[in-house]
């Protein structure tokens, strides 16, 4: 009777989410390489896994049994000679732990046919493009060429070896520098004044909570995962002002005090205003829950010290002093009775606003319905017309019409333009718009669009004083662009975001 032979079982490497895991064959480039990407995408990265989990370490090492140790996985990177590799195979089976994982890394590529034999794979050509960083690199892998194509090195080669080489400059990894003498970084002198440079300006973000994982969680729960942040203009570092918001939308600053919309559960009139210090410290709610419906972009007048305030299902503009005091209705689009318990009509639905103090106007938007190119823009006067009341006051201008979803605005008052974003349908939905406006508060000129493709665009800041616009999406990205639109890129991108209005401290 034949003998029956058993499949052996496999199982898992024990408590491999503790133990390490080994790459090996890095050479000087691939180390360089792979410890750069680790420094500047690692801990960002945390932030957008919904895992919840803590970034680890990465380190490198010349002995392969120190780094052996612990090891659930080792992937071999060792280049491509048979003999190398059943050396390195040989040895891994000797000093890796019984449960660990061998891998060779070109295992899971696919196959391409070439159209004629050629030296090595294509992704050793891709990869041969990527690290072409030193001369001793690029020497190399030309050896490879002239001896292929039998060609003379006498004028590449071997000129490059003689008078660079051999003196050790290798490029910019080389403190002898490369083609070129190594460029110091200058010296600037210290300032002989005592008086000191303005701090760097951040950026102070909402986010929803809506891009937080959602499994387990509660009404309540889900609607109170707002947070205030600060973000530098990098992006590398943030930290958290406040937490547990209600849908946080609106933020601007004021008197080094941060002020910002909750909106609330939309379809109830539950939305609030708060002010905080820039540190997080001295909180306040100055408008409470059950006065503005559903408080959407606020906007302040610096030298008034005014709050103005769009509110969506209550379709109305509010003003205000910073405290929260004289708080008053400046339009009302609606004509659902004064104590609104239901929200209002989609088109009379106010979203944006922002003041012009130069002009004596401040302008507001009404998105209409989602991607329904219905969006407007309105202008009225700061001072309220005698009169007059919120609902049939006379001097509301129709600035813009027809845009695919108008939402939150901005002024500059040095160039007289105003900007805006829109969630709309592309081509011309999901932008940045500006528009020059002439002394009257009208637009001068079509809207044109700066910058385009975001992920439902909402909050933006303008930094005129260093020519730079920044944009927040849905989508959990805070872009930046110059002024004209160019240069658009990411500053942050976090997938368990859902970022909405944005300011400069």
């Amino acid at each position: 009777m034949p003998a029956i032979i058993e499949t052996p079982q496999w199982s898992a490497p024990a408590d491999y989410e503790s133990r390490n895991v080994v790459v090996l064959g890095g050479g000087v480039l691939g180390r360089r390489i792979a410890l750069q990407y680790i420094s500047e995408n690692v801990a960002s990265f945390a932030t957008k896994a919904t895992t919840g989990r803590s970034p680890g370490t990465a380190s490198t090492t010349l002995d392969l049994e120190d780094a052996l140790q612990g090891a659930w996985i080792v992937f071999e990177c060792v280049p491509e000679i048979l003999e190398l590799k059943i050396d390195t195979f040989t040895e891994l089976e000797r000093l890796a732990p019984e449960d660990c994982i061998l891998a060779h890394a070109e295992a899971g590529l696919s196959p391409y046919i070439a159209v004629k034999e050629s030296t090595g794979f294509i992704f050793n050509r891709i990869w041969a493009a990527i690290k072409r960083v030193g001369l001793d690199t690029v020497a190399l892998i030309e050896k490879h060429y002239i001896k292929e194509r039998g060609l003379s090195s006498e004028f590449t080669v071997d000129y490059l070896q003689s008078k660079y080489l051999d003196h050790g400059k290798l490029g910019m990894k080389s403190d002898k520098g490369g083609l070129y003498p190594k460029v110091q970084p200058a010296v600037v002198p210290a300032a002989s004044t005592a008086a000191e440079s303005a701090p760097e300006k951040k950026l102070v973000v909402l986010d929803m909570g809506l891009g937080q994982p959602l499994a387990g969680k509660g009404p309540a729960e889900i609607v109170y995962s707002g947070r205030l942040l600060e973000v530098s203009l990098d992006g590398k570092t943030q930290r958290i002002i406040s937490k547990n918001l209600p849908l946080p939308d609106g933020v601007d600053t004021c008197d080094n005090k941060l002020y910002y919309t909750n909106m609330g559960i939309p379809s109830q009139n539950d939305g609030s205003i708060v002010s905080v210090n820039l540190d997080g410290t001295g909180s306040s709610i100055i408008i409470p829950p059950g006065k503005i419906y559903t408080p959407k972009q606020i906007s302040i007048d610096q030298m008034a010290k005014k709050l103005y305030i769009a509110d969506r299902e209550g379709c109305r503009i509010w003003r205000s002093n910073t405290d929260g005091s004289d708080l008053e209705i400046i339009i009302d689009t609606n004509t659902l009775p004064t104590e609104r318990t239901t929200p209002g009509d989609v088109m009379s639905q106010c979203v944006g606003v922002t003041v012009a103090p130069k002009l004596g106007k401040f302008f507001w938007t009404q998105k209409g319905p989602s991607k329904g190119n219905l969006g407007r823009i309105f202008s009225a006067n700061i001072d309220f017309p005698a009169g007059c009341t919120a609902l049939d006051r006379e001097d509301i201008r129709t600035i813009a019409d027809k845009l695919p979803e108008c939402i939150d605005l901005d002024y500059v008052e040095a160039s007289n333009t105003l900007y805006w974003t829109d969630r709309g349908e592309v081509p011309f939905g999901n932008c940045l718009y500006k528009a020059q406006l002439d002394d009257q508060g009208r637009m001068a000129e079509k809207p044109q669009i700066l910058a385009q493709n975001y992920n439902e665009a909402v909050g933006l800041k303008v930094d005129a004083e260093n020519d730079v616009i920044f944009v927040t999406d849905l989508g959990g990205s805070i872009w930046r662009c110059g002024m004209d639109g160019s240069d658009k890129r990411k500053v942050l991108d976090e997938q368990t975001s859902c970022f909405t209005g944005l300011t400069l401290v």
